[in-house]
């Protein structure tokens, strides 16, 4: 009779370990599980300020009538709207000096021909 109840004092010790264990593991994975949430959280936060921040700016009036005259080439009563072909600009360039002399006054270039070669 006493070999029973150890044996049944063993067996209920090995089911309370058993679940001990079971709920041990499954805490640390819900602790994981959190943490990666917060995580998550605090960068779904960080681009939620962005977003309000970018909102501020877009809301504003200057913003709008910027795009307007950029994007819909609108104009304010009064103005004029110049447009200028994308390859006029480029094709001056800075680095070659044979460009920006030919836009001295002939005066000028005539001067530099005679008198500093």
């Amino acid at each position: 009779m006493k070999n029973i109840i150890i044996f049944t004092t063993i067996i209920i010790c090995l089911i309370i370990i058993n679940n001990l264990a079971h709920s041990i593991i499954t805490t640390w994975e819900e602790r994981r599980y959190l943490i990666e949430a917060q995580t998550s959280l605090k960068q779904e936060q960080k681009k939620h300020d962005q977003l309000t921040e970018q909102l501020k700016q877009v809301s504003q009036s200057q913003f709008v009538q910027e795009q307007a005259r950029d994007k819909l080439l609108l104009v304010k009563p009064g103005e004029n709207l110049v447009l200028i072909p994308s390859g006029t600009l480029n094709s001056v360039d800075a680095s070659q000096p044979d460009q920006i002399q030919l836009q001295q006054p002939n005066w000028k270039q005539w001067w530099n021909y005679f008198f500093n070669n």
